[in-house]
């Protein structure tokens, strides 16, 4: 062989080494970047935020009625048609009635507690416990009467109460129409009787002033005349001596002069002139007469005002007293028919003693049946007839304490913002089940706005809670939860949310996506939902599994079937075959397949 060819053998073996070197050392490297490349992140322990999204067009709020769900009567009414009110304020109380509804329930109760009493004692009864059963049998018959009897006295005691206590009601009611309706009377006979007791003092006084000045009169006519007397005897024709002088111009004594009468007011009594004449005293006293005149008048006028007044007055009472007299009689009547239910009643126990007595007896029947099961004929036929009487009795129970919570007194409340448009009904009016109690015809500025969401969530959603418009874009608005409906559309798959918008930006037509958060929980196994995929087989995830070898490291993903547990805007709870060692695969940039091998992106391709 020449030189040159042997050279090329050479230098070709030394490249065909080198290959093979290269291939060795670099073949994972090269295949790996054939591989479809994968991102991936670790199944971590994480809280769930989960909410309800949806969109809709926002419209008018309109009118919101309440109607009654059973018979009844309005006891009162506190505001009128045309008023502003707010959501809850109270606008009547309503007393409800059975509509015989209730009388049923109780009735087929008694039927089912006796059936099931006889079914338990027809069921394992063995002849060694035959006479204690009797006399169980006997106990509970009685039991079940007593608190039949319990039961209906503490129904019509419930009534009676009610009754007297309206009654009392009404006797307080007319006894203040009948102070309000004979309070004028009365103030104005009181005034009367003043002003007659002051007419008869003055004309009393004037009485005595007239008579002290006929009397001062009568005394100086009589002094006159005698003085005239004295006057007309013939003089003598000596002087008298000293001693025999009359003293004309020495007073008389005090035990010589005229007791005149005193007068009784000082106020009206004269002042004396010592010189007056009897013409002088004689014009005080016409005087006088005049005003005695006028007195006398005004004491009549007194006395006739007087006698109207007392008129007025027993005819304010006569037309005030019939309806105090009825509610009084009302009242006695009540309360004795309170008193006859209570002697008709005495010695039943009340119901709730009444009740734990049955069932204490039938837990002892059925204590003495399970004592004779192994001599029970079909026993498990009879246990599975008692279980579903007595799970019919609970049910039954049930309904009865919410039907009686139903008919309790209670309070109607305005159910929305705005004003009243239909308060027909007025207190002690009648009404049926499903009349229109009242209706509210909504604020102008508030909206409602509703899409529908799977019944799943829906059953999650909670009336009154806050949602978020998540488009709002600056705008001033706020929106919350009205209440769940059935959908027009879908009624077996979905329900409608109805949400009320509110806000200065909020107006009809407009269209807005909102949020509503359903609150928060703690799960152990999170994944982001870039995570999770679905096929007709069901949701499952690609798990990343890595191994390491002198070549480098070796991933593959293997599918693994996963359970949504809840979910986020963001990430999901799973339950299934992976734990907070495994990652998850979030992207991918090829399809994937159970045990592929893959290879993980820039750093890893994990976070």
């Amino acid at each position: 062989m020449k030189q040159k060819d042997r050279k090329w053998v050479k230098w070709a073996a030394i490249g065909f080494a080198v290959v093979m070197l290269i291939l060795t050392f670099f073949s994972n490297t090269i295949m790996n970047a054939t591989l479809t490349e994968v991102t991936a992140k670790r199944v971590v322990m994480g809280t769930i935020s989960p909410e309800i999204r949806g969109d809709g067009v926002t419209e008018s709020a309109g009118v919101v009625t309440v109607k009654a769900d059973t018979p009844g009567v309005v006891t009162s009414v506190s505001y009128s048609v045309g008023q502003s009110v707010w959501e809850g304020l109270a606008v009547m109380m309503i007393e409800p009635k059975d509509d015989g509804t209730l009388l049923m329930m109780k009735e087929s109760l008694a039927e089912k507690q006796t059936a099931y009493t006889r079914a338990l004692l027809e069921s394992g009864i063995s002849q060694s416990n035959a006479s204690e059963m009797k006399r169980l049998s006997a106990e509970l018959e009685k039991a079940q009467s007593d608190l039949k009897k319990a039961k209906e006295f503490e129904g019509k005691a419930k009534s009676l109460d009610g009754e007297v206590t309206k009654a009392e009601q009404a006797l307080a009611k007319a006894r203040k129409e009948y102070d309000s309706k004979t309070a004028e009377a009365r103030a104005a006979l009181q005034k009367a009787e003043y002003a007659a007791a002051d007419a008869e003092t003055a004309k009393i006084n004037a009485e005595t002033n007239a008579e002290y000045y006929r009397a001062l009169l009568e005394k100086e006519r009589a002094a006159e005349s005698e003085k005239a007397a004295e006057s007309e005897k013939p003089a003598a024709s000596e002087p008298a001596s000293e001693s025999e002088k009359p003293a004309a111009s020495e007073p008389a004594p005090e035990s010589e002069k005229p007791a005149a009468s005193e007068p009784a007011s000082e106020s009206e009594k004269p002042a004396e002139t010592p010189k007056a004449s009897a013409a002088d005293t004689e014009k005080k006293l016409k005087e006088a007469e005049e005003v005695l005149k006028k007195r006398e008048a005004a004491l009549l006028a007194a006395q006739n005002a007087l006698f109207e007044a007392q008129k007025t007055y027993n005819a304010a009472e006569r037309k005030a007293q019939p309806a105090v007299e009825k509610a009084e009689a009302a009242l006695a009547a009540a309360r004795e028919k309170r008193a006859a239910l209570n002697e008709k009643y005495a010695g039943v126990p009340d119901s709730a003693s009444a009740q734990s007595t049955v069932l204490s007896i039938q837990g002892q029947i059925e204590a003495a049946k399970n004592a004779s099961a192994a001599e029970a004929v079909n026993g498990e036929i009879a246990d599975l007839e008692l279980d579903n009487q007595k799970k019919a009795i609970d049910e039954l129970l049930a309904k009865i304490a919410e039907t009686e919570e139903k008919l309790k007194p209670r309070t109607i409340t305005a159910p929305a913002e705005g004003v009243l448009s239909e308060l027909s009904l007025v207190p002690g009016q009648e009404y049926e089940a499903g009349t229109v109690l009242l209706a509210v015809n909504e604020a102008a500025d508030k909206y409602t706005l509703r899409f529908p969401a799977p019944v799943k969530d829906a059953e999650r959603a909670v009336p009154g809670s806050t949602a978020f418009v998540v488009n709002a874009e600056g705008g001033d608005y706020h929106a919350t939860l009205r209440e769940v409906v059935p959908s027009a559309y879908d009624p077996t798959g979905t329900r409608d949310l109805v949400f009320d918008i509110t806000g200065f930006s909020a107006a009809a037509g407009q269209y807005l996506s909102i949020s509503l958060p359903m609150g928060s929980a703690e799960y152990k196994k999170v994944i982001p939902l870039q995570a999770i995929y679905r096929d007709n087989t069901g949701t499952y995830v690609f798990a990343v599994t890595s191994k390491s070898s002198p070549l480098g490291t070796r991933s593959t993903v293997a599918r693994v079937a996963v359970e949504i547990l809840d979910q986020d805007s963001s990430y999901a709870a799973v339950e299934g075959d992976i734990s907070d060692a495994n990652y998850v695969v979030t992207l991918a940039n090829g399809p994937l397949g159970d045990g592929q091998r893959v290879r993980l992106g820039s750093g890893g391709g994990v976070g």
